[in-house]
């Protein structure tokens, strides 16, 4: 797979300058910024693998079929995202791509490392 390169802004209020109060407010933001950066790279990893997605029952190509929110406990925190859910014309099976991406079970909604 390709390499994906994040770039976030770090807005720090300097209210006060000394070491522990800038330590504080960078923990505080660690969450969101962490976050920030999965969500771009399960937006990257989705749309590296839709193209080639095919139906697991006959291998045929697949269609867009709406978009379904996906709920995702990480070691990074929760992270909600709406997929693409595909729908094969030909068996009517309802696929999502990027759960096989992410190498998440049906019905499962974290990380290994959870």
């Amino acid at each position: 797979m390709k390499e994906i390169t994040i770039s976030l802004a770090v807005r720090i209020r300097l209210t006060q300058t000394d070491v522990h109060c800038l330590e504080a407010e960078l923990l505080a933001q660690r969450t969101e910024l962490f976050q920030a950066a999965l969500r771009q790279v399960v937006a990257e990893v989705e749309a590296t693998v839709l193209p080639g997605a095919r139906c697991p029952e006959c291998g045929g190509g697949l269609v867009g079929n709406g978009r379904v929110r996906l709920v995702l406990e990480t070691l990074l925190g929760r992270l909600e995202y709406a997929r693409q859910r595909c729908r094969c014309p030909r068996c009517q099976v309802d696929v999502y791509p990027l759960d096989d991406a992410l190498g998440l079970l049906p019905g499962t909604g974290s990380t290994p490392g959870v």
